[in-house]
């Protein structure tokens, strides 16, 4: 939904119309004359209306511009979100290396495949921390 100027007009005078007859009721069971109320009516009507119109236009002032919309491409979004952050770079890699397959994220291509033999298995266990009972 779409908030526009006419928008914020039509709720900012259905808010101060609302101000307004709050005032006048208050004002005719307070025992007012006819002149006081309507003074009154008027005044918190425009009070109203003027302090809503003060807080659109700074917060027009100070409201960030909008997006800018690119084309939607939801494997990019999920490379960034997965760690890879330079995209042109990877593809002028896998450009080069033709025979190895490049893959989104923090994935070492090394293992993808499996890992070779128990010696790379226990040396990653190791550095892991699991191995060596202190």
């Amino acid at each position: 939904m779409s908030f526009t100027e006419q928008t914020f007009n039509t709720y900012l005078i259905r808010i101060s119309v609302a101000a307004a007859i709050i005032a006048l009721l208050f004002s005719a069971f307070n025992g007012y004359d006819y002149v006081a109320i309507i003074l009154r009516t008027i005044l918190s009507f425009a009070f109203i209306y003027i302090l809503g119109k003060g807080l659109g236009a700074l917060w027009k002032k100070f409201e960030s511009p909008p997006p800018v919309v690119e084309e939607d491409n939801r494997s990019a979004k999920i490379d960034i979100l997965l760690g890879e952050i330079n995209e042109l770079e990877n593809e002028i890699k896998a450009a080069q290396n033709q025979s190895s397959a490049v893959y989104p994220g923090q994935i070492n291509n090394a293992v993808i495949d499996g890992l070779s033999d128990t010696a790379k298995k226990a040396e990653i266990v190791r550095k892991m921390g699991w191995g060596e009972d202190a």
